[in-house]
């Protein structure tokens, strides 16, 4: 399998490859479905459901739009309410570089919505849906929470984050009581907490057990469970390790679940980097939807 850059989704989300990751609870089950998206250097990206005891992927489809354009994807986000994933691009993505997409969870196709119209145009992102707002953070020197509008795709910054973090890692989720934290830093650094109204990061836990040069590039809650993309090595092509762990967001502990394998081949998924959870049932609504087009989470 080609090289790939990852990251996480919630429903209930390079010049190399991207990818996102989302988790889809099952109907009437506490266990979870993870999703992940990749696809840079200008390569096409996939869509995968990732074991959440293993890391291992299984290919769900091509991210590709109805006229065959393939896309990169680096950040995404349940939508609850119309049972669809949004993605981020990449800068590297074949079509709509540094854009705000659709994506059907049950065959990974893409439907474009718009630029984010950054300035610069880098937006290394993970996306979190909160309460009908879609949220991303900004990467290298804007290093900001955003705000996207869902109908234009573009990005506003919320303001800055307070700690004059020239940030590296873009993991951004909230738990059930809507509290938002990111890990902006090195996964030796801090998991912290964001005020979704000002942007300012505040309350740093300090990680233990991550992986020295690591990088969180994704978070993502699954009920009480904060998933993340580990990712170590230089830029997106130098990735020596990807690999999904589990976060203590009140101790900061870092457990390592797996490196991101494909389930058949066991070929290293090279650059995960987005993850996203749908809201408990939201496989049964996606089955049936599959038969007059796909809808949204929250």
């Amino acid at each position: 399998m080609s090289q790939m850059n990852m990251s996480f989704v919630r429903i209930g989300a390079c010049v190399t490859s991207a990818v996102a990751l989302a988790c889809i609870p099952a109907p009437a089950a506490s266990a979870g479905v993870l999703y992940a998206a990749d696809g840079a250097l200008s390569t096409a990206g996939n869509l995968y459901r990732v074991d959440t005891a293993t890391g291992l992927t299984t290919t769900v489809g091509a991210l590709v739009d109805a006229a065959g354009a393939s896309y990169a994807i680096n950040g995404m986000a349940w939508d609850s309410v119309n049972q669809w994933l949004w993605g981020t691009t990449s800068g590297a993505s074949p079509t709509l570089a540094n854009g705000l997409v659709r994506i059907n969870p049950l065959t990974g196709q893409v439907t474009q919505v718009g630029s984010l119209g950054l300035t610069p145009p880098n937006f290394g992102a993970d996306l979190d849906m909160q309460r009908g707002t879609l949220y991303g953070w900004a990467e290298g020197s804007l290093s900001s929470l955003m705000t996207i509008n869902t109908a234009t795709g573009a990005a506003t910054v919320v303001g800055p984050n307070g700690q004059n973090l020239n940030t590296t890692g873009s993991g951004l989720a909230s738990n059930a009581q809507g509290t938002m934290f990111s890990a902006p830093d090195l996964a030796t650094g801090s998991l912290w907490q964001v005020n979704a109204a000002t942007g300012q990061l505040f309350g740093p836990t300090s990680f233990s057990g991550g992986t020295a040069n690591g990088r969180i590039g994704a978070l993502e809650f699954l009920g009480s469970t904060l998933f993340g993309v580990e990712l170590v090595g230089s830029g997106v092509s130098g990735i020596t390790s990807n690999q999904l762990v589990s976060i203590n967001p009140v101790t900061g502990a870092i457990t390592a679940i797996g490196q991101f394998r494909d389930a058949s081949t066991l070929q290293f998924n090279r650059y995960i980097d987005a993850i996203a959870v749908p809201a408990p049932g939201a496989i049964a609504l996606l089955g049936l939807a599959g038969v007059v087009g796909i809808r949204r989470r929250r």
